[in-house]
């Protein structure tokens, strides 16, 4: 069996910081917090169908359209991350327990909110979701990431003995069977059952990670970048011709497991992974938002907030022609970030102090 080998950074409690180097991956901490932004931004165009209010060319639309090509990348670069880091970890009960604690904190917070201040109407399912947020798939990627978070000390252990060759055949085959199948053959549901959220898919994403970990493809910066334009280019120009053509209806280019996607949140990866900066106060910020993006995403997609927030404060469609439209999605980003900056420190501090009152006292003697 092929040993992985993984340097492992702990801190004064033993915690594991980081997996693979003294220094952690800025790139990729920059790179979780544009995902974020950009599943931010699935829910601001979506929510209204912003790009379909436009009515010819306006220079919003084809920012629109930019966007709707890139954001798609987002799910699938959260989960590479965690394939990145996971496949030479050890899975740990305190940060699966971490996961599920915050996620129902959230849950529960936004519920209440939501529900004194009326912002959307009280229902037995609505009670059960705030409730239940793991159990009841409130959250989809909070669901799918515990379950992959479970698979992941037997994905590794498969890793573990395959050869790289056939590791590589394994990738390859998946994105095959269920991204090239998906995106070009119309009339099929294809391999992969329940799309780009199903666990399938997740477990795909967490071996892509974990592929470009342990076996870095040796790509030249000036080539990903002009395959990265050519394509956006060409999603662009797809966007624009779907409109007149109701053929290309047919095809989901844009879904988040076609192979377009696929492609692009691959090159991004790439891109970001090898990113680093120097400047200690730059680096704390970054990580400090990194860590709060999950937050981030719990706010927003909360069963209580979500329409609320889209439909009556932002309002997105009834701005599509105006210059701060998109303005007013950072506006928005800035305050979802400052709040779950708030609320996950408040939870990491009591999460250790219960954790490091359940542990058992260490004998000095």
């Amino acid at each position: 069996m092929r040993s992985i080998n993984a340097t492992i950074v702990t801190d004064e409690k033993g915690e594991n910081l980081l997996f693979e180097s003294k220094e952690r991956v800025i790139g990729l901490d920059i790179l979780k917090i544009l995902s974020c932004l950009g599943i931010t931004m699935i829910h601001f165009l979506g929510y209204t169908n912003v790009i379909s209010s436009f009515v010819g060319l306006h220079y919003n639309k084809v920012l629109a359209y930019i966007f709707n090509i890139l954001i798609r990348t987002a799910v699938n670069i959260f989960i590479m991350i965690s394939g990145y880091f996971l496949v030479k970890s050890k899975f740990k009960y305190r940060r699966l327990f971490s996961i599920w604690g915050e996620t129902l904190v959230y849950s529960v917070l936004f519920f209440l909110i939501g529900a004194i201040f009326n912002l959307e109407s009280l229902s037995f399912s609505s009670i059960v979701k705030a409730a239940f947020p793991i159990l009841s798939r409130h959250y989809w990627f909070a669901t799918s990431y515990i379950v992959l978070y479970l698979l992941s000390p037997f994905i590794n252990r498969m890793v573990c003995d395959l050869s790289k060759k056939e590791y590589t055949v394994l990738v390859c085959g998946g994105a095959i069977l269920f991204s090239v199948w998906t995106t070009f053959i119309w009339f099929s549901d294809g391999a992969l059952t329940g799309g780009p959220t199903s666990i399938l898919w997740v477990v795909f994403m967490y071996l892509v990670g974990g592929y470009i970990r342990l076996y870095p493809p040796k790509i030249k910066k000036h080539t990903l970048f002009i395959v990265f334009t050519l394509l956006v280019g060409a999603l662009v120009v797809y966007q624009y011709l779907k409109e007149n053509i109701s053929f290309l209806l047919n095809f989901g280019f844009l879904k988040e497991d076609s192979c377009f996607s696929l492609i692009l949140s691959v090159i991004l990866f790439l891109l970001f992974k090898d990113i680093k900066s120097k400047n200690l106060s730059v680096n704390k910020i970054i990580t400090t938002l990194s860590g709060a993006s999950f937050g981030v995403y719990l706010i927003q997609e909360n069963c209580m907030i979500r329409n609320w927030l889209w439909l009556e404060v932002v309002r997105s469609k009834t701005m599509v022609y105006k210059w701060y439209l998109f303005p007013i999605f950072l506006l928005v980003m800035v305050c979802l970030f400052a709040m779950a900056l708030i609320i996950s420190g408040i939870y990491k501090i009591a999460f250790e102090g219960i954790c490091n009152k359940l542990e058992p006292k260490k004998d000095n003697n």
